[in-house]
């Protein structure tokens, strides 16, 4: 049976991530499991757990009138979803629905920010990866806008 390290380590999000700082994180780290068109997450609510998924598809949506969402991203295996834990006012600033049955990797951000605090390298590998993954989705969003108004 694999461990919650295992899995972190097969992860791409922690491509090129040294192994004792995958080691450190799964400390942080539990497996989640999701049915399918379960909501994970509220857009508004308090933002503390981010999640790698390993299995299934998730669905991120705006809402923009009661039970009108607008969905403006699919994730899938491999994505990470949640990354509000970070920024003040830790707050999720979309919903996350899971589309399929799902398995993911739940990290407590309260406790990792508390290790990149602590080790300042942590948080530099750590930053430039979300960073990355950050301006990947803005360009793909400004993308799917500019679709819209065609």
């Amino acid at each position: 049976m694999k461990t919650i390290s295992d899995i972190l380590h097969e992860h791409p999000f922690f491509d090129n991530i040294p192994t004792q700082y995958v080691e450190f994180i799964a400390g942080c780290s539990k497996n989640a499991h999701f049915e399918a068109n379960q909501l994970i997450a509220t857009m508004g609510s308090s933002a503390n757990i981010f999640y790698l998924i390993r299995e299934g598809t998730i669905s991120l949506t705006i809402d923009r009138a009661p039970n009108r969402p607008f969905i403006y991203k699919t994730l899938n295996s491999g994505d990470i979803v949640g990354l509000n834990w970070l920024i003040p006012p830790y707050r999720w600033t979309e919903s996350a629905t899971t589309v399929s049955t799902v398995k993911a990797i739940a990290i407590d951000g309260s406790c990792l920010k508390n290790k990149c605090e602590n080790d300042p390298l942590l948080g530099y590998l750590l930053m430039k990866k979300i960073v990355s993954i950050l301006v990947q989705r803005e360009d793909e969003f400004r993308l799917h806008l500019l679709d819209v108004y065609k």
